[in-house]
């Protein structure tokens, strides 16, 4: 039997604060985990506040086995960066550290959170979104010592074609980034794959488009193999087979 671990976004400490006529930025973030497959958790707790409370938050298992996650953070000036940290063995404590300083001040939810993978290594992956001070647009950067540095922020995509919410996907055979782009007629998904842990990356194909409303892609993988899932409003939903040109 395998353990389930959960994270969430809990307002408890918000509505506590509002009961005593105080200000209170974002909601919590909470963990907790099953041993009986999701019949009950157990661990429940509040381990950080002040998060981004409409961005939804990200997981992965590192090769320990134990879960990794990452979210929108709201720092001191209502700056709301991103934040990545591995839950400890016994479930009280956050391991990690602040992604990037975007500097990205706004006093409302970008309703964007972040993508993040753990490849066989153990280091992690994120993608996000800002519009800060310091950088625009979309980016990627990745930490070999479990959050507690992370490398210089990569841009994604085509700034001309608003790239955002991007998917992260790491298996055996590679890391893998899609997300979506908007040339004014007709969304799309470009791809990338990298064979050495993100230093580089291949040039982004196109593996899907449509000319309506469309959800979020991700990035999925079944036997070895890696999938676009994406529903669109014209086409439904697809589960797409990625193939990228040999390099």
């Amino acid at each position: 039997k395998g353990r389930i671990f959960a994270g969430w976004l809990d307002k408890t400490h918000a509505a506590q604060a509002k009961a005593e006529g105080k200000e209170f930025a974002g909601s919590g973030v909470a963990f907790a985990w099953s041993d009986d497959g999701g019949m009950t958790f157990k661990g429940k707790n509040i381990l950080m506040d002040h998060a981004c409370e409409c961005c939804r938050m990200s997981a992965a298992l590192g090769r320990d086995g134990l879960p990794v996650f990452a979210w929108r953070q709201i720092f001191e000036g209502e700056i709301r960066d991103h934040y990545a940290a591995k839950l400890s063995a016994n479930g009280v404590k956050l391991i990690g550290g602040r992604v990037s300083n975007d500097d990205w001040a706004i006093n409302s939810c970008p309703h964007q959170g972040p993508a993040l993978a753990v490849d066989t290594k153990g280091a992690w992956h994120i993608a996000w979104f800002t519009k800060g001070k310091n950088r625009q647009g979309l980016f990627y950067a990745f930490s070999r010592d479990e959050g507690k540095t992370f490398s210089t922020p990569e841009k994604i995509g085509d700034d001309a074609h608003a790239p955002a919410f991007a998917t992260l996907l790491a298996t055996k055979k590679g890391l893998y980034r899609a997300w979506k782009e908007f040339d004014g007629a007709q969304t799309v998904i470009p791809i990338q794959q990298s064979n050495d842990g993100g230093k580089s990356w291949s040039a982004p194909e196109i593996l899907a488009s449509t000319t309506e409303a469309s959800d979020h892609p991700i990035l999925v993988a079944s036997k070895g193999d890696v999938f676009l899932s994406w529903g669109t409003h014209k086409e439904g939903y697809r589960l797409i087979p990625l193939r990228l040109a040999k390099k």
